[in-house]
């Protein structure tokens, strides 16, 4: 069996067997669904090449030529196709639309005020959610040139490496059809053709003749208006049934909250659950976690509890809805012993921490570090805070010192104002800690962070708090 596509001299997939049954006829035809660079011309089909981003999956990102149909865009419609049947990787579709068909469509993407049409462009985006936002990159203005097509695919690298590159956001509306016209033109055209048989046999022919054809049309006509007027009741009603109903607020377990956040997958609950990790809690949460499943274990102390667990709760509600994800948190002050004999098994983790360190010349403060930790395969991923506060040290320490004396002593005479300074810059630096954790998390479900295994877990006299 072979699959032609764009090109009709060369088989794009091609499949050799005896005997084929049909379930693998059907998931090689599902396979090979879409052309190599399709056309966007409603929007079921731009759902199904351009999903909706899930976080349990890979992502999906579409490369949209925002092009004409005349004859002088053909060379770089022609060059955008063969640039897409070299870069075949799954995460990435290509597709292309004619400005003179989806204008709204590429408008928005253009940034476009004026009604003049711009010139071809291309686009790299990422659909969020299915009522339309989108975050997306203008690449480059596209006319098949070497450059244009170096420039993307320097972009589509930095994509892969980096997805915070989609840096606008927009909503988009829904795509035109651009066959329903002619799918009315053509039902009116049937439409007519049968009306005048009918006419024609009824005023030729003999009544008598004409009851059995008349009584099987009004019988089609009453199955077929009973059967919409049916079902138009029936999808209001689930309707109103399935409303989602969005709620805000998590919560951790010594009471902290923060706002929910929006996923493509609604977690299943309006909180999110933070056991402690300690020796009551040790064997389940970590030693005898079931295959499959990880802790995510947040790093704190008691001075920092309560600004990092709101934060923490706010990061990872997102993932909440998924089955396989745990989380707790460890007291450093409590369970230090412990910290640093885990890093001590994962000898490439704490190699790391000790360049950082300049040679460990000073304790590593562990406030905000965050550990996936995979009991039964016995291997972590290590996420390291951000943010450290330096700029706004330096920045205190700039305003401190470009002050006049007059406002430097008055300043003096004012401790208290100074240490309610000292303090907020210190909450700020802690909030801050966890910074570019959901991004982190992401990656995590995805599989790209690196693992640093161990021999075996710490003991259980590490983990229970000495007296």
């Amino acid at each position: 069996m072979l699959v032609f596509k764009e090109n009709t001299d060369k088989p794009a997939d091609i499949i050799q067997a005896k005997g084929m049954k049909k379930q693998i006829i059907d998931e090689f035809m599902s396979n090979n669904k879409f052309l190599l660079a399709p056309r966007l011309v409603n929007q079921k089909l731009f759902d199904e090449l351009c999903p909706v981003k899930q976080f349990h999956r890979r992502r999906k990102y579409c490369v949209l030529l925002m092009t004409g149909n005349e004859d002088n865009f053909s060379f770089g419609n022609q060059a955008f196709l063969s640039f897409a049947s070299i870069n075949t990787k799954e995460v990435i579709r290509f597709a292309y639309v004619y400005q003179s068909l989806q204008q709204p469509l590429c408008d928005i993407l253009t940034q476009n005020k004026d009604d003049a049409r711009s010139p071809p462009q291309i686009v790299i985006l990422e659909r969020r959610n299915a009522a339309g936002k989108v975050l997306f990159k203008p690449v480059t203005a596209w006319n098949g040139s070497e450059e244009d097509k170096q420039r993307l695919l320097q972009e589509l690298e930095r994509l892969q490496k980096d997805p915070s590159i989609l840096n606008h956001d927009a909503m988009l509306p829904e795509l035109n059809n651009e066959f329903a016209s002619m799918f009315v033109i053509r039902w009116i055209y049937a439409s007519y053709d049968y009306l005048s048989e009918v006419v024609d046999d009824i005023l030729h022919n003999n009544w008598r003749e004409m009851m059995p054809l008349l009584s099987l049309i009004f019988s089609a006509l009453f199955i077929l208006f009973g059967t919409v007027v049916i079902q138009a009741f029936s999808d209001s009603s689930e309707d109103k049934q399935t409303k989602p109903k969005t709620k805000e607020g998590t919560k951790a377990e010594n009471g902290s909250s923060a706002t929910t956040c929006t996923s493509s997958r609604p977690p299943k609950k309006s909180f999110v659950e933070v056991t402690e990790l300690t020796d009551i809690t040790y064997m389940s949460n970590l030693v005898k976690l079931r295959p499959g499943h990880m802790n995510i274990v947040l790093v704190l102390t008691d001075a920092s509890k309560n600004i990092l667990l709101s934060k923490f709760a706010k990061e990872v509600y997102s993932f909440t809805g998924s089955q396989t994800l745990h989380f707790s948190f460890l007291n450093i002050d409590k369970h230090s012993e412990w910290m640093n004999t885990l890093l001590e098994y994962a000898q490439d983790a704490m190699q790391i921490d000790a360049d950082e360190d300049e040679g460990g010349s000073h304790k590593i403060d562990y406030t905000g570090y965050v550990l996936a930790l995979n009991g039964h395969k016995k291997y972590l991923c290590l996420f390291k805070p951000v943010y450290t506060g330096e700029d706004l040290d330096s920045k205190s320490s700039e305003d401190e010192g470009g002050t006049t004396g007059a406002r430097s002593r008055s300043r003096d005479d004012h401790p208290s104002c100074k240490s309610n300074r000292s303090r907020s810059i210190s909450t700020l630096q802690i909030h801050h800690k966890l910074d570019r954790l959901g991004l982190w998390m992401e990656r995590l479900m995805e599989g790209t962070l690196p693992r640093y295994y161990i021999p075996a877990w710490p003991g259980l006299d590490k983990i229970t708090q000495n007296k």
